[in-house]
């Protein structure tokens, strides 16, 4: 029997009618600050996020469809995982779109401050190439001496999808692989928090 204690909760789920939520970040696109100068020495990929303006781009324009999916969504993987937590208390707390042109990336990073719990992102737009999601074991020992079977090993890569949206803890270390196509990659990240349950 394997006892599976130490795993990290990494939740895969897709938005079925992507309409209404594509129209909605369509709209929002022209209008939002896309640019590089968060972390350029760690990012190339240009983004909505700075601290100086504006950090919350589904609050800034009122994005009502996706906040409602992802909450949904936040929902279920709190229920998967059996996480305890006050209903109605599952809220975005920062948010911010990303494009990536060819070969542009985003450096290893986590957002495992508080008020974050976990966080996510949806995938607006990823033509085939365009930058997987790389996930990085936080513990030493998986780190300093890599294990090969596929369920224990100190990276994992997730190839993103049209409508995906992937939710995980918001300690958990990950990067964006660069874009290998000519196309323009779209993505909208976010972290959410709530209220805890008694135990």
């Amino acid at each position: 029997m394997i006892g599976d204690f130490f795993s990290t909760p990494i939740y895969m789920g897709e938005i079925a009618d992507r309409t209404v939520v594509n129209n909605e970040i369509n709209s929002i696109m022209p209008k939002a600050k896309f640019a590089n100068e968060w972390q350029p020495d760690n990012d190339t990929a240009n983004t909505t996020f700075n601290p100086s303006s504006s950090t919350d781009i589904i609050s800034d324009f009122n994005m009502k469809e996706i906040n409602s999916n992802i909450i949904n969504h936040a929902a279920i993987y709190l229920k998967e995982i059996g996480h305890p937590y006050k209903e109605g208390s599952l809220m975005t707390i920062g948010s911010w779109a990303n494009t990536f042109e060819k070969d542009q990336v985003i450096g290893l990073h986590e957002h495992g401050y508080q008020p974050n719990i976990f966080s996510g992102c949806y995938y607006h737009n990823v033509p085939k190439n365009s930058g997987d999601i790389q996930f990085k074991s936080t513990n030493p020992f998986v780190i300093s001496f890599p294990h090969k079977a596929e369920k224990y090993h100190n990276l994992v890569t997730v190839e993103p999808k049209d409508g995906m949206i992937l939710l995980f803890p918001s300690w958990l270390l990950h990067k964006v692989l660069p874009n290998r196509s000519n196309e323009i990659r779209v993505s909208l990240a976010f972290n959410i928090q709530f209220d805890y349950e008694e135990y």
